[in-house]
């Protein structure tokens, strides 16, 4: 009797293992330095007015409103609030970190910046990624997401 209890117990925790480590691989690869080089060029090719998709799956557009500019991500499978806010504040240091009027979830797998317009000058390049910039980039990343509150809402507030 004990050996089928623990037999049991002992399955669920190697169930329960693959499914954690298959998501930490998952969120592994995202926050990969290759991921976020690959993250900033699609920023800036978000600012020249087109969409872009990383490798991991994070389509980036910059989306002009009547009266304000949003920075919208969107990915291919739902993510985790807290793994969205480092994208959201690694791409604030990227535009010059020009604080933004709202951070938002629109749902499992998009999440969006909100700034007036004229917040941020789309003529002017973002920041540049290189291998010497990206550990300063993700260190200023970490700290923007901690002061950076994600709220469940909808851009069409913002129209």
């Amino acid at each position: 009797m004990w050996i089928a209890i623990l037999g049991g117990v002992a399955a669920g925790l190697l169930i329960t293992m693959f499914f954690v480590l298959r998501q930490e691989r998952g969120y592994r690869m995202l926050f990969s330095d290759t991921h976020l080089m690959d993250f900033g060029k699609c920023l800036e090719a978000a600012r020249a007015g087109a969409v872009a998709t990383t490798f991991e799956g994070v389509e980036v557009a910059l989306v002009r409103l009547p009266q304000h500019l949003a920075l919208t991500l969107a990915t291919k499978r739902p993510i985790a609030p807290a793994a969205a806010g480092f994208l959201l504040g690694f791409a604030l240091e990227v535009t010059h970190k020009a604080p933004p009027t709202a951070a938002l979830q629109t749902d499992k797998r998009a999440y969006a910046l909100v700034w007036e317009t004229g917040a941020i000058d789309s003529e002017r390049a973002f920041v540049a990624i290189t291998e010497a910039t990206l550990p300063g980039l993700r260190a200023a990343a970490a700290d923007a997401m901690k002061a950076l509150p994600i709220t469940a809402a909808s851009l069409a507030a913002y129209r």
